[in-house]
């Protein structure tokens, strides 16, 4: 699993099927661990996936600001002449929880996230 520049991903539970649950830990640079969790409701081969994702518990622990609740998050899958269209959508259940996770550092975390992602396809 990729994750922002300078941190690792390490996977602890991968059920991807609908009612299936994920757990990941990133892990900073400094070695600060990040847990997360989510619920699967939707996955569609090639298509979509459709995931909750929260902060698990410890997360507050390293992380001292009032946390936004989970997100739904879509990942869409498109075919574009041989090559995959990543879309991702996040939903929030209120404005002010958006304003918090953006305040996290979201937005950038995602794209470097991609980033790390576009470097290691342009090795594989």
């Amino acid at each position: 699993m990729v994750g922002p520049k300078g941190f690792t991903t390490k996977v602890t539970e991968l059920d991807l099927r609908p009612g299936g649950k994920s757990r990941y830990v990133m892990i900073g640079p400094d070695g600060t661990e990040y847990p997360v969790k989510g619920v699967f409701r939707e996955v569609v081969p090639l298509e979509r996936i459709v995931t909750t994702d929260e902060f698990d518990e410890g997360f507050e622990k390293v992380v001292n600001a009032d946390l936004p609740k989970g997100i739904v998050m879509t990942v869409l899958f498109e075919d574009l002449d041989g090559k995959t269209k990543l879309t991702l959508r996040i939903v929030h259940e209120s404005a002010e929880d958006r304003r918090k996770h953006e305040e996290m550092g979201v937005i950038g975390g995602w794209n470097s996230s991609f980033d790390c992602l576009d470097e290691f396809l342009a090795t594989a």
